[in-house]
């Protein structure tokens, strides 16, 4: 914050110094006086261009270390997060990061995406309508990654009323 200061200051500075060569030019005195209140303005000048860079540089530093202390929050809060979370084996061998029902806090027990989990992200695994080798799809809906995993379900009967037609025995 200092920075801003300073640069502030330098701004003030220049102001002054500007104004003295608005004052020497007035004189209309010697050429010489003339020529050094040019020389000096365009060093005013100069020193406004390095400044101005200065403060933008400054905002841009600024607004950096706000982000960046904005997502050192986000990790450490996902890192107290994904502590709540198990690497669970479903049937048939899939991997998932499951919800330890102790650390539940009133949440129900779900599922998050392992993919995601890696890369530091909490995305919760959606059931879908979809069976697969009889095991429930559940889908991310941030990678789009598909899961079939869990109880198998039972086998449909099949239908009496199919079971009884017969296409070459009609009557």
């Amino acid at each position: 914050m200092w920075e801003l200061v300073a640069i502030g200051q330098g701004f003030n500075a220049l102001k002054s110094a500007t104004e003295a060569v608005k004052s020497l030019m007035g004189m209309r005195g010697d050429a010489r006086v003339l020529e050094e209140a040019i020389k000096l303005n365009k060093e005013i000048l100069a020193a406004q261009a390095a400044l101005t860079q200065a403060q933008t540089e400054q905002t841009v530093l600024t607004d950096a270390i706000r982000n960046l202390e904005k997502e050192n929050a986000g990790l450490k809060e996902w890192d107290s997060d994904k502590k709540r979370y198990d690497l669970t084996r479903f049937d048939p061998g899939v991997f998932t990061y499951a919800l330890r029902p102790d650390a539940a806090n009133g949440q129900p027990i779900h599922e998050l995406c392992p993919r995601c989990y890696d890369n530091g992200e909490k995305s919760i695994l959606q059931a879908t309508t979809e069976v697969r080798m009889r095991r429930r799809v559940r889908f991310c809906p941030t990678c789009k990654n598909e899961y079939a995993y869990g109880p198998e379900a039972p086998r449909e009967e099949p239908r009496q009323a199919l079971m009884d037609y017969d296409p070459f025995h009609s009557g």
